[in-house]
């Protein structure tokens, strides 16, 4: 017998191709009745909204705690952000009073490097929490496509569940960012100052977390999102 195509072919069609099509036309006579989808699975099936946001919360955060980089780029992007914040900002609180005038010229260039040091820090923090953040949902439409028509969580728990738990990891950016800046600008060191200082970092990062998902369940096309 020669192996080449047209015998191949010839064998395939003489030999095999009845059989295969014999059990086929079987098989759908067999389960002709039968029509079931995976919404015919998940009608009946129901969670409340806790256990739902709990579910997409822990997965989220296991999936996190699996990418070490993650964390390493936000800390370390947060060091290298500082650090080259102070190196326009250095010791910028310093006002020596016995030589500057109240209300003279150097006085006023020192108030407006101290506004230029807060547009520069709240646009640091802004735009890095917001573009870390912005691609989460798009990138997790089939995901969720799938697992919603699965009545596996509603729409706002899914969202709500991501948010909360990137928001934690986000966190250490605006920390790191202000552990490294603040030493440097020679203001008032006290740790309720620090604390303060702390605080409305972290505030800004949330606030600009939540615009970045905003932003990114308006479309479900990563290249629309950015």
């Amino acid at each position: 017998m020669d192996l080449d195509f047209k015998s191949l072919t010839d064998f395939y069609q003489k030999n095999q191709e009845p059989m295969i099509l014999d059990k086929i036309y079987n098989d759908n006579d067999k389960f002709a009745n039968l029509k079931v989808t995976f919404n015919d699975f998940a009608k009946d099936r129901y969670n409340n909204s806790c256990k739902q946001f709990t579910a997409i919360f822990i997965r989220n955060w296991q999936y996190l705690k699996r990418n070490p980089r993650s964390w390493n780029g936000i800390v370390f992007n947060g060091f290298f952000t500082g650090l080259l914040t102070l190196s326009l900002y250095i010791h910028i609180g310093r006002f020596p009073e016995e030589k500057i005038e109240q209300g003279g010229p150097e006085f006023i260039g020192w108030i407006y490097n101290l506004s230029g040091l807060g547009f520069l820090l709240a646009n640091n923090i802004s735009f890095s929490s917001s573009s870390s953040v912005i691609l989460q949902m798009p990138l997790m439409v089939p995901v969720f496509k799938r697992e919603v028509a699965n009545n596996m969580y509603t729409p706002s728990t899914y969202y709500l569940g991501r948010f909360f738990s990137h928001m934690i990891l986000q966190l250490f950016y605006p920390v790191s960012f202000v552990c490294i800046v603040f030493w440097g600008l020679n203001i008032d060191e006290s740790w309720q100052n620090w604390l303060m200082f702390v605080l409305y970092a972290g505030l800004l990062n949330l606030a600009m977390n939540a615009q970045g998902y905003f932003c990114g369940v308006l479309t479900d096309d990563d290249q629309g999102a950015n």
